[in-house]
């Protein structure tokens, strides 16, 4: 709907299936539909069951006008800076409702907020956008790829948002601002989401990497990624991304994992949430998204042996190891309380 300023609307209602709280004070940031930077709230509620919200849209067009509705069906004008300032008294300590905010502009369009929870007197919800950047790549420039991020000079993306059907297309911000002013990829109302890419060669290629950051439970949302190529063997495998929620994960998914796939020709990228169907939409955040021909994360364990010792056998008395002959131990694993006792492998590969 059309009007002649940027109308705002704060709406409150019963929302009992959640169980993310709101005490005092509780700070955030959450997106909104064609700004850049969304709006910041701080929530405060106590035992007599108040309730003061405080909002600012961060990138605030001029011409500003408000209105905000809640039980009893009060309204308040906005301020013309962008600010909010609403109060609930007498509500019920533990009723959890969902804050929504619905925007349009002088000039035309329409966007909404992503949602903001609140239960009476219970403690501040979990962060929902990341406040931080994730680590800086360890690759070498001459080994990489680049997708998205600023680490590596050049990339082969050349559309971040193309209208696949996908609920969030008109959201996908490619500057979204975490408070640091080093800019992330930000996919809110997320179920899948493309990214058209220069076609490329990439079968030299060995990992595809990425930085994720999301406050989805992984026991409920699954994340998949594929690379989409033209070339030869299979299109598109999407291979689920192990991340853990609130917390920059970095993942590095080897060649071998994409059932075949030879990465001759990659023309695009697709992540899904929640596997075939991605009908529960979730805000997630990238980063640093790259081919590589080496791994993003640190090996856990070796790949190769140590170097052989030089010592004379006849000048030693071996404790472990193939190299010499003999040795003095009779047991690896003796149980002297240890966390690892019993997981010792003195045989492994």
């Amino acid at each position: 709907v059309k009007s002649s300023a940027l109308m705002v609307m704060i709406a409150l209602g019963m929302f009992g299936t959640t169980t993310l709280s709101a005490q005092g004070p509780c700070t955030g940031n959450v997106a909104i539909e064609t700004l850049a930077n969304g709006m910041d709230y701080t929530i405060v509620s106590d035992a007599n069951g108040n309730i003061d919200i405080t909002l600012t849209v961060v990138d605030n067009p001029p011409g500003l006008v408000g209105f905000l509705g809640g039980p009893g069906g009060t309204f308040q004008a906005a301020d013309p800076s962008g600010g909010f300032f609403y109060q609930l008294t007498g509500q019920p300590v533990g009723s959890t409702y969902v804050l929504n905010m619905f925007f349009n502009w002088a000039s035309g369009g329409a966007g909404n907020s992503e949602p903001v929870p609140i239960t009476v007197n219970g403690p501040c919800s979990a962060a929902q956008a990341p406040s931080t950047n994730a680590p800086e790549p360890t690759c070498d420039v001459a080994d990489v790829v680049s997708i998205y991020g600023d680490f590596y000079p050049t990339n082969i993306a050349t559309n971040y948002d193309p209208n696949w059907g996908q609920s969030g297309f008109g959201m996908v911000n490619s500057t979204y601002d975490p408070g640091t002013g080093n800019v992330v990829l930000a996919y809110p109302n997320f179920n899948y989401q493309g990214t058209e890419l220069t076609a490329t060669d990439l079968s030299a290629m060995t990992f595809l990497n990425f930085d994720v950051w999301t406050a989805a439970d992984p026991a409920n949302t699954i994340l998949q990624v594929s690379p989409i190529n033209q070339g030869t063997g299979p299109t598109e495998i999407l291979v689920t991304a192990p991340y853990v929620s609130g917390t920059w994960t970095t993942i590095s998914l080897p060649m071998s994992d994409f059932g075949g796939m030879t990465w001759d020709d990659v023309y695009q990228m697709k992540f899904a949430a929640n596997g075939p169907g991605s009908t529960t939409p979730v805000d997630i955040y990238l980063d640093n998204i790259y081919f590589s021909t080496c791994s993003a994360t640190a090996p856990t364990a070796p790949t190769t042996n140590a170097p052989e010792p030089t010592c004379d056998a006849a000048d030693v008395v071996s404790i472990y190891g193939d190299f010499y002959p003999t040795n003095i131990a009779t047991n690896y694993d003796p149980n002297w309380g240890q966390s690892g006792f019993g997981m010792v492998d003195p045989n492994y590969d």
